[in-house]
């Protein structure tokens, strides 16, 4: 595709699968909301239409800003939306589309299922926990007690976490704190009981402020950080985990988006993890702390900074 300033786009992607429309029926068509045109958008749709060349769908590109999205009339069989505020947009009118959602920033806050509910599915921006772990790992293998920062009352998870095979050997020590402004002292405070620091995904307590913070207390410690995109590792972490194989995750919308047209969208999870996810390391942290990050890790990375 690489059309980056499209706003109207209408594609019929003919085909001779299950979903093909017959003579006497219209093609399924598909409705792509984004509110602009950044580059991860652009590689997550290709991958998307990519994905259903062979589907036999009109699919209808629009970039609108979220106020239209709430009162444009969807008219198409299944949406999917791009962003946080195209998401939102969507699930805020009061009948929509069945949705699948992708690149939200987090994921979006979903009304329980039941009958007769819109079908929601989505693509997580966050990488897997068993990802991080097998980052921290390959990483730095002598690392074996990992604090986990999360929100108080949310890393509840870690009873279940310590039984992934690639929990196995590591201790997860959970360092709950309240809100962003809180992540920095946490760090210090967990200095003598951790060996290294793993950003829990939740994009609620990562920003530019905290991110900065968190990084220089890590670095005071001598506690090496582990991120959850590539962002954290150009920012001073010593790597990173990200859900950023944008074409792969228009590939998995894609998958998601068959489902649906073929009448099992019930059946589907809420959201599912990204097939792929990339790693990247930071040299020139790896030096500063002593660490030598193993051969196999450096050559799967996707970025290396030195």
């Amino acid at each position: 595709m690489g059309q980056a300033h499209r706003h109207f786009l209408t594609l019929l992607l003919a085909g001779v699968s299950g979903l093909a429309a017959s003579p006497s029926k219209a093609a399924p068509t598909v409705i792509i909301v984004a509110a602009d045109q950044r580059p991860a958008f652009e590689q997550v749709i290709d991958g998307f239409i990519d994905g259903l060349k062979a589907q036999g769908l009109t699919i209808v590109r629009r970039d609108l800003d979220p106020d239209v999205v709430a009162h444009d009339p969807l008219a198409a069989d299944l949406v999917l939306a791009l962003g946080s505020g195209a998401t939102a947009a969507v699930l805020a009118r009061a009948h929509h589309p069945p949705l699948i959602h992708a690149v939200s920033g987090r994921p979006p806050e979903l009304p329980p299922p039941g009958v007769g509910a819109p079908i929601v599915a989505g693509v997580s921006p966050i990488p897997s926990f068993a990802d991080q772990l097998a980052l921290v790992r390959a990483v730095a293998p002598n690392l074996k007690r990992i604090g986990v920062v999360g929100r108080t009352g949310e890393l509840g998870f870690l009873a279940t976490a310590r039984s992934l095979p690639e929990a196995q050997g590591l201790t997860l020590v959970p360092l709950e704190v309240a809100g962003p402004e809180a992540v920095a002292a946490a760090i210090l405070q967990a200095a003598d009981q951790v060996d290294g620091i793993l950003a829990g995904a939740d994009p609620r307590l990562w920003n530019g402020n905290t991110l900065k913070a968190a990084v220089i207390s890590s670095l005071r410690v001598r506690r090496p950080l582990f991120g959850m995109a590539t962002s954290f590792t150009k920012a001073g972490a010593l790597a990173s985990v990200a859900a950023e194989d944008y074409p792969g995750i228009g590939a998995e919308a894609a998958r998601l988006a068959q489902e649906i047209l073929a009448g099992r969208g019930q059946n589907l999870p809420r959201l599912v993890s990204p097939k792929r996810s990339l790693t990247s390391i930071n040299l020139v942290v790896a030096d500063r702390l002593g660490i030598r990050p193993t051969r196999g890790a450096l050559d799967a990375a996707h970025e290396v900074f030195q």
